[in-house]
């Protein structure tokens, strides 16, 4: 643990540069644990610190976009004399600005940038880029959150010690396990605002989250929101759900905004602006970005652990990050989640013990890399080595990547949240950002039922869960708290597109098809026994009914319903006929024809 020092943040100061701590500059060799988002770090270093060049390392794309185009209360730029390194920038151009007669040089990249073309550049001139340059690694807990699918993230760090005046802060800042910020003897500055800065915060757990969305935004007709979530699958599912395509945009990463494309969504930007009533964010606009508009909307947090597991929000970064995107205020604040008691997690001990045997196992396979002389016995030991799980924690130069090891305990310890409401709770309760209110909120159709009909693949999962939606529609609780999902538009639906398990379903009930484990063969069986008895299939009406047509045939759908109502009006049936009847008599399958008509083919007789 690095020693700590208090920074007293008062209610005056607004602004980290107001503190006798930042006078002289964002200090040096310090982790800053700031709290609070804009309380102005990155502002001082690339406007009111104008004795000493600065490189400021920011972890999107969308981040550096924001200070480029930020206006000041006079209508000009606010940061006129910065240079943003990103994609579309080369390294000619970084070279360019630093010749040029600004002074002082503010440059801001993303840390890929900073290797390819930042580093570089400044060695081409006249300056000395460890001497000359105060580095700044902002939202520096993004290191460790998002190593895992981002390893070049942390490329910079091997840079970071050779700078003579640098630092890393974020509000949401994690001390990292590395040795060297002892070794060069940095300390935690922590700064504790001496106000009440928290957030009313309403924590919905739920077994249906797009239930319980539905029913936020119905509550709040006339609002715009912004809700984040960390997947785009996920955003345009609940898009299409919801049918609010018109009114919703979604930002994302560039190759996201061409995958929605490409399945029909064309509302999704990779930059922020002409925002929508209901604007979809996706993580890379979590932290540091500045939202500016002018009413207050509600900010809505989801997370499905089930669907999308990437999308487990950490409450202590997380969550404090996202509410400080909106910077002109905002009217609500919703974290909307549900949670599964059977997500895997470990004792913190026991993962650190496990890393640590898989390592040493691995470093003694390695080594016989070094008295392996053949091409085949080199590649089965690296298959070996690539094939096991340490080696994702396992850097370049063969040693543990501290950073990934810091991540796994992370993801972890997140992890453990979802288990249950408990542990959600209390970690909220345990955050002064915020004032939590908990609400439980259930419906008789969970997101386990929603992803169940998802599964086409497996035909007797599908037709358990379509029978117990049918099921619980039918047969709705009484007691207070429940709600149901589907009603009236949607079980029609439901019923159109699973028209054979909705036959079992009215005949069998789904005590019995229970009973025969959804099994296709068993119900069938069942059915035909069933119904061997039953009017509805009686000889005489399955002859007429079998008189209809010549088989094969492909006939309408509006007229296959007048003549089958035609056949069980003569034989005065009290049940009006519906297309997916056919099925008693005929073997058939519905489809549409080349007008997008709907038609029926019947095969033959049954």
């Amino acid at each position: 643990m690095l020693p700590v020092d208090i920074l007293k943040l008062m209610a005056e100061h607004k602004y980290l540069s107001n503190t006798d701590q930042f006078a002289q500059g964002t200090p040096t060799n310090r982790i800053i644990f700031k709290t609070l988002p804009n309380i102005g770090a990155t502002h001082g270093e690339i406007l009111l610190y104008k004795w000493r060049n600065s490189i400021c390392l920011q972890p999107n794309v969308p981040v550096l976009h924001g200070k480029r185009d930020a206006i000041g209360e006079n209508g000009r730029s606010l940061y006129p004399d910065i240079f943003i390194v990103c994609k579309g920038v080369n390294q000619k151009q970084v070279e360019n600005y630093l010749k040029s007669d600004i002074k002082p040089k503010k440059i801001l990249c993303t840390p890929e940038a900073y290797m390819t073309k930042v580093v570089e550049a400044i060695k081409s001139t006249d300056y000395s880029l460890y001497d000359d340059f105060f580095l700044l690694m902002d939202e520096c807990d993004k290191l460790i959150r998002d190593v895992d699918y981002r390893p070049k993230i942390i490329l910079p760090i091997q840079d970071f010690f050779k700078f003579k005046n640098k630092a890393m802060i974020s509000a949401t800042a994690i001390e990292p396990s590395d040795k060297r910020f002892a070794e060069n003897q940095f300390r935690i500055l922590k700064v504790e605002p001496q106000y009440d800065y928290s957030t009313n915060l309403n924590l919905i757990t739920t077994n249906n989250v797009l239930g319980s969305l539905r029913k936020v935004l119905e509550s709040y007709i006339n609002s715009s929101y912004f809700i984040f979530v960390n997947s785009t699958d996920l955003i345009h599912a609940l898009i299409k759900a919801l049918k609010i395509q018109g009114e919703s945009k979604v930002f994302c990463a560039p190759k996201s905004v061409q995958k929605l494309a490409k399945q029909g969504f064309v509302g999704a930007f990779d930059k922020l602006g002409m925002f929508g009533k209901y604007n979809f964010l996706t993580s890379r606009c979590f932290s540091a970005v500045d939202i500016k508009i002018k009413d207050k909307p509600h900010i809505i947090m989801i997370t499905n652990v089930d669907r999308a597991p990437y999308t487990m929000l950490d409450p202590a970064t997380d969550s404090i990050q996202i509410v400080g995107r909106l910077r002109n205020g905002i009217d609500k604040v919703i974290h909307i989640t549900n949670t599964n008691s059977s997500i895997k997690t470990f004792n913190e001990t026991e993962l650190l013990n496990n890393i640590e045997d898989s390592f040493e196992e691995y470093s003694e396979i390695s080594k016989r890399k070094d008295v392996t002389i053949t091409a085949g016995g080199l590649n089965t030991i690296n298959q070996a080595l690539d094939g096991t799980e340490i080696s994702l924690l396992v850097g370049d130069n063969g040693r543990l990547n501290t950073y990934m090891v810091d991540n796994a305990l992370l993801e972890n310890r997140v992890r453990k949240l979802y288990q249950n409401d408990k542990n959600l709770v209390r970690a909220y309760e345990n955050l002064m950002n915020f004032k939590m209110k908990h609400h439980l909120l259930n419906f008789d159709i969970s997101d386990d039922n929603l992803i169940g009909l998802e599964q086409k693949h497996n035909n007797r999962l599908l037709c358990e869960h379509v029978a117990a939606i049918l099921n619980i529609h039918d047969n709705p609780v009484s007691h207070d708290g429940q709600l149901r999902f589907y009603l009236s538009e949607d079980i029609k639906k439901l019923r159109e597109e699973n028209i054979e398990v909705a036959i079992l379903y009215d005949t069998l009930g789904y005590d019995e098809m229970n009973k025969y484990g959804f099994c296709a063969n068993k119900m069938k069986r069942a059915m035909h026994r069933l119904t061997k008895t039953n009017d509805l299939l009686s000889e005489s009406l399955k002859i007429d009914m079998h008189k209809l047509y010549v088989l094969p045939v492909t006939i309408s759908e509006e007229e296959l319903k007048v003549d089958g109502q035609n056949v069980f009006t003569d034989h005065r049936m009290k049940k009006r006929f519906a297309a997916a009847d056919i099925l008693r008599f005929f073997e058939a399958h519905r489809t549409t024809d080349i007008l997008k008509f709907k038609v029926w083919k019947l095969k033959r007789a049954i």
